[in-house]
């Protein structure tokens, strides 16, 4: 087995380590409690409940709460003019996995989390998860104000670009599925629970064409194993170039 790719274990987040600096550049600001970020920043292939390392997951979680509610709050300000509709599909434009993936990536965050094995590739959902647990640590550590500043300074007004959004697919199941029947192809999304991580449940979602599995992958909902493997799959089987 490769070692952890802990970065985290040698420095601790000491304030004159590269990746402290690197960390603050990032956040725009000093964190108060660096183990929060440490959590944060360690994909659950590097945690180890029995050695008291946490993962990223129950941060995630809160993250992807703090982020839906600053992403409303932003765009109801920023557009005043928009009806509901438009301001429900940019949201979910801002907070979909692929949006959040490519983010995390522009920032740099793939060289500061921890994992088993190897570096986060570039779409991997370990980057936007990570992202979200990021803002979880933020709100913790500084409260609603502070991630507010984040998510609006550091992530959408530094990276977002609404023009190019606009044109952005939203639901990838949708369009693997509307591809199907335009193309009389056999489309199927079969979705089971399996044993997770932690006390929280988990689901593995394959999609299949005939008999046959394209993609499989994993997530803590329903919705989000149906979205990893239906993005996997529009990719593979060349759905977004048509």
């Amino acid at each position: 087995m490769m070692p952890v790719r802990n970065w985290l274990a040698r420095f601790r987040f000491q304030p004159s380590s590269p990746e402290q600096e690197k960390l603050g550049r990032l956040l725009g600001f000093s964190p108060r409690k660096s183990e929060l970020y440490a959590i944060a920043l360690r994909h659950s292939s590097a945690g180890n409940p029995s050695n008291g390392k946490i993962n990223n997951q129950r941060l995630e979680y809160l993250g992807d709460a703090v982020l839906g509610m600053v992403v409303a709050e932003y765009l109801y300000r920023k557009l005043p003019t928009k009806d509901e509709g438009y301001l429900t599909q940019m949201r979910s434009k801002i907070v979909s996995r692929r949006q959040l993936n490519g983010l995390a990536e522009k920032m740099g965050l793939q060289d500061l989390i921890e994992t088993r094995n190897h570096k986060p590739r570039s779409g991997q959902a370990i980057l936007g998860d990570a992202l979200e647990a990021l803002i979880g640590a933020i709100y913790i550590d500084q409260g609603y104000k502070k991630a507010r500043f984040f998510v609006t300074e550091k992530m959408i007004e530094k990276h977002v670009r609404f023009k190019d959004l606009e044109n952005t697919v939203i639901s990838f199941k949708g369009r693997l599925l509307e591809w199907g029947q335009k193309n009389k192809k056999d489309i199927q999304l079969q979705v089971r629970e399996i044993e997770g991580n932690s006390s929280r449940p988990a689901f593995e979602c394959q999609v299949i064409q005939g008999q046959k599995v394209v993609t499989s992958s994993k997530g803590r909902s329903k919705k989000k194993a149906e979205e990893r493997a239906s993005e996997q799959a529009c990719e593979k089987l060349g759905v977004l170039q048509e």
